[in-house]
């Protein structure tokens, strides 16, 4: 399974990593709003990881 979510989010990607997702990449000025651009992270999980996590 894989995501995207703002690098800026840290308590989203927190979240997703209790989840067992890692960051693969980070895409620089990926969105941009009025004067602002944002990075956008790439993050993925594997079944066996999601599993592993013990609390399913």
């Amino acid at each position: 399974m894989s995501l995207n979510v703002f690098d800026i989010n840290y308590g989203a990607k927190k979240c997703y990593q209790k989840l067992g997702f890692i960051e693969n990449s980070i895409l620089k000025d990926a969105f941009s709003f009025q004067d602002e651009k944002w990075a956008r992270c790439h993050m993925t999980v594997t079944k066996t990881a999601y599993l592993k996590r013990g609390d399913v």
